[in-house]
């Protein structure tokens, strides 16, 4: 498969970082996992957030921007677990294939994951994007972290992380047609090129003109971003290397670049919005952007 296509040039924004910690809120100690949409004139921003030492007790946090680079985010989490031992992350807002946001009976649609080893898929909705009901308390499924979702000639198509056999970390696919029942066919993605780490994760999947593009996570001692192709969404062809990697001399991703939200602008450029971190007490440290120019 030969699909043409290159990553083109990414450059960090001045204005970084978008969101950083927060002493005394619940994104406190860690924050990551951006998902961004226009809508309505305004750029939303839904993330995770969370005040402990540990890899636990994430919520959900949002925030609102005119530009999508000067954000103000709510104090409190717009949803939270009702058990502090369990954990809501990696949110994943309904969106057509090219990545316009999505509603279903005026309601926003949204996947988010935890707690069991962070692989419970649960399904809420929300008309306004700050309250929310968890439509599926009990999780539809225990084997799915990270999902993308797209709705796309009828189908819901969801792509995930979860663990191969040999115990590394790889992307894989699933199908619905009303975003609860999922049919799922296997990993589409590993770890193949010399200049990945050993997992591959956090997929972020939009299509134009009739191709498909995954943004993805390297993740090993460092993270990167990189991206691939596919005409049909499950056979990938990577690019050379990745787009984004840590800049060591960075006070905020100076150690990973992760788990990146995309939008295609108007004006023809990307904006790709991450997380990072800086060492490893904290999980993730800030939020930040990297634009591409017009193509």
């Amino acid at each position: 498969m030969t699909t043409s296509r290159s990553p083109g040039q990414w450059t960090r924004h001045p204005s970084n970082p978008m969101l950083s910690l927060r002493p005394g809120k619940f994104d406190s100690n860690h924050i990551h996992a951006p998902m961004v949409v226009r809508e309505g004139g305004r750029y939303r921003m839904w993330y995770s957030g969370s005040d402990r030492d540990g890899n636990e007790f994430h919520r959900i946090g949002y925030a609102e921007s005119k530009d999508g680079v000067k954000w103000e985010r709510l104090d409190e989490p717009v949803l939270s677990p009702s058990d502090p031992e369990d954990y809501f992350s990696v949110p994943a807002i309904l969106r057509d294939a090219g990545g316009e946001v999505l509603r279903r009976d005026g309601r926003l649609m949204m996947w988010i994951t935890g707690h069991n080893l962070m692989c419970d898929l649960r399904l809420c909705t929300s008309e306004d994007g700050i309250s929310w009901t968890v439509e599926t308390p009990a999780p539809t499924s225990d084997e799915v972290y990270s999902p993308t979702v797209i709705h796309e000639d009828g189908v819901y198509k969801m792509w995930y992380t979860y663990l191969t056999g040999d115990g590394a970390m790889a992307i894989f696919y699933a199908t619905s047609g009303d975003g609860l029942d999922w049919a799922y066919h296997g990993p589409v993605m590993r770890s193949t090129e010399p200049w990945e780490h050993k997992n591959v994760l956090y997929p972020f999947v939009l299509k134009r003109d009739g191709v498909y593009e995954m943004y993805y996570t390297s993740y090993g001692d460092v993270c990167d971003l990189a991206v691939a192709f596919s005409k049909d969404g499950t056979h990938w062809e990577k690019t050379a290397g990745p787009i984004l990697t840590p800049d060591p001399d960075s006070s905020w991703d100076s150690l990973y670049c992760s788990n990146a939200s995309v939008l295609s602008e108007p004006d023809g450029r990307d904006k790709m919005y991450y997380g990072s971190r800086v060492d490893m007490y904290h999980r993730y440290f800030a939020i930040g952007l990297a634009v591409k120019e017009k193509r």
